[in-house]
């Protein structure tokens, strides 16, 4: 059995709630409609979308569709939890891991109100995807979280100069 694979999509759907994150709608409802309308047969291969706002959705796919997939939505997985990463954008008075910090907190906030639906479907591989990307998510908020500690530390040696 083959394992799942992330991609990171742009996908301005008409759903206000799926493009701002809520998990109150279920957004791959509508990733698999939008790939259904064009391509039938391809929507069965996006097992689980993730909202994560600004209109990004972490998918775990079929590794043999991706590049199907990539021609019907824009794909930024190579800017996925990289500093490049549109959700890491810099925001006005707040250091880069600050910015960082806050955008993987709500990172794993939707990964884990989609936790116990990936649970309940006992798919060994969702469940596989899940907690691998969960783990690296973590990971990231360890080091994010260290250099907001090392920046204040910085700024009281400072103060006290």
């Amino acid at each position: 059995m083959e394992s799942l694979t992330t991609m990171r999509i742009a996908a301005p759907l008409d759903c206000d709630l799926c493009t701002q994150g809520s998990n109150d709608c279920y957004a791959l409802n509508h990733i698999q409609s939008e790939i259904q309308s064009v391509e039938h047969g391809l929507h069965d291969a996006v097992l689980l979308a993730i909202p994560l706002g600004k209109s990004q959705f972490d998918l775990a796919v079929e590794q043999n569709t991706v590049s199907r997939i990539r021609e019907h939505f824009t794909d930024i997985s190579h800017l996925r939890l990289l500093s490049s990463d549109p959700l890491f954008a810099a925001e006005l008075g707040r250091s880069f891991p600050e910015t960082a910090f806050g955008a993987l907190t709500q990172m794993r906030r939707q990964y884990n109100l989609a936790a116990s639906s990936i649970y309940i479907s006992n798919d060994p591989r969702r469940i596989r995807w899940f907690e691998t990307e969960n783990k690296r998510i973590e990971s990231l908020l360890e080091v994010y979280q260290q250099q907001l500690v090392d920046l204040a530390e910085m700024s009281i040696c400072i103060k006290q100069q």
